[in-house]
Order: C-alpha cells, then structure tokens, then sequence
C-alpha cells in the first residue's frame, strides 16, 4: 500500500483555522485594524478632504456641504454596517460551513440588494433634495450648494452601495487586510482628484463643487471594481 500525500489545507480553511484556534488578541487586531484604516477613510478623511477644498468657496458653499454629509453618512452606514453586517454574516456562515455555492449565490443576492437601494436612494434625493435641505434649514446659496453637491453624490449612489456589499463579501472571507490596501488606494485617487476637478488642471475644466461630488463617485467605482 502506498502512501497518499495529503494536500495542505486550502488558504480559506487555513484562515479559518487561524480564527477559530489562534491567539486571541492577535487575531482580533488582525480583524480589526483593516476595519479602523476602511471606517476612518470612509467617515472621516474623504468628507474633510471635500470640505477643505470646496470652502475656498466661502461659508455657503461649506455650510451647503454640512447639510448633505449627514445624509451621505447615513447612505455609507446603511450600506456598510446595517446591510453590510448582513451580508458579511450570511456569506461567512455558508462559507464556515462549506457551502460555497451557496455563498456564491448571496453574493449576488447582496448585489441586486444594493443597486436596489442604490435606486431608491437616488430617487428620493434627486427628486425631493430641495424639499429636504430646505427643512433642514438650506436657503439660497447655502441650497444652491448643497444641490450641487449632493445630485452628484446620490446620481452615484451605485457606487457607495457596491462598495458597501463587496466590502462586506471581501470581510466575510476574512482576508480584510485587502480593504485597507484597497481604501488606501482609493483615497490617494481621491486626493489627486479633488482638486483637479474643483479647481481645473490642464484640459479638465474647473467644475466647482460637482467636480469634488464627482471626485469621490470616481475613487469609490474604483474601489468598488477592485474589490468585484
């Protein structure tokens, strides 16, 4: 009788392995400190960078942008934590339990979910914004502002959505360090792009406030079609 070598456990079973009989806090910072760099680039650093820029228009222009980041939050965090918890649950569950069609399945479930709720997010912005800033206190150039910015930011609703669900699918994997590098990137586009489209540079014309909305749809459609 011959001896059968034995195949080393494939990398999604030996990660798991990882989780379930590693160090604790070792493993909890491995998890965890990919999710800070995604959370504090997603909340934080991407809102400021659009808001430094867009105040060398003045105080209305940065008190349009104060009524609409609130309601972009909320769209992130739907996307990310409410929806995105989900996701990464029910596709880490099929994937623990050797399911992989099944995870494959909602994966794509997660998808038309989100270009879902990309769509009716999209519409209630773009067709009830000025109602909506107007009750939050927008008026005149402060209005104008916040319009200009957010028609921009909810027409790409799509891609704060994907990029919700597929980092949730890349999270449930557990290979999360790929977000962080990914977030990075991003990022780095979105610093580049900002003020090119803002203030214009070469051939790009100066777009104003559009151009910092357009920004961000740019650099979180190319997160999003890394991470697809």
């Amino acid at each position: 009788m011959t001896d059968t070598p034995v195949k080393p456990p494939w990398p999604a079973a030996a990660r798991t392995r990882l989780m379930l009989e590693g160090p604790i806090v070792p493993t909890l910072l491995r998890l965890a400190v990919p999710n800070l760099v995604v959370n504090v680039l997603l909340i934080a650093v991407t809102p400021s960078v659009d808001a430094h820029f867009i105040g060398r228009f003045g105080l209305d222009a940065l008190a349009g942008l104060a009524l609409v980041f609130p309601l972009m939050m909320l769209m992130q965090q739907m996307a990310n934590m409410a929806m995105g918890g989900a996701i990464a649950a029910s596709i880490a569950r099929a994937i623990g339990a050797g399911r992989r069609e099944d995870a494959a399945s909602l994966v794509v479930h997660a998808l038309a979910i989100a270009a879902g709720a990309a769509a009716l997010f999209s519409a209630v912005f773009l067709i009830g914004g000025p109602s909506i800033y107007g009750l939050l206190g927008g008026r005149g150039p402060m209005l104008a502002a916040a319009l200009e910015y957010s028609n921009v930011i909810f027409a790409g609703a799509l891609a704060y959505w994907l990029l919700g669900a597929l980092t949730s699918v890349v999270r449930a994997t557990g290979q999360v360090a790929i977000l962080a590098y990914v977030y990075v990137g991003a990022e780095a586009l979105h610093l580049a792009l900002v003020p090119a489209l803002v203030f214009g540079l070469g051939p790009i014309p100066a777009l104003g406030i559009t151009g910092a909305g357009l920004a961000t749809v740019i650099s979180f459609t190319a997160s999003s079609t890394v991470l697809a």
